[in-house]
């Protein structure tokens, strides 16, 4: 189902457990504006991977 995210608690062990999150591309905004970036590299990566024909 594009757009939904759906989790799974993956349990590693006793008091162990991650929960992995997967979005969907068009959930990421597209980040052109330089000053944008800086302000939010991680931000600014995410997008560059989701759009990387952009």
């Amino acid at each position: 189902m594009p757009g939904v995210a759906h989790e799974m608690t993956i349990h590693l062990g006793p008091g162990g457990a991650i929960t992995p999150l997967a979005i969907d591309p068009g959930r990421i905004p597209l980040i052109t504006d330089p000053d944008q970036a800086r302000a939010s590299p991680e931000l600014a990566v995410l997008s560059a991977v989701a759009h990387p024909a952009r």
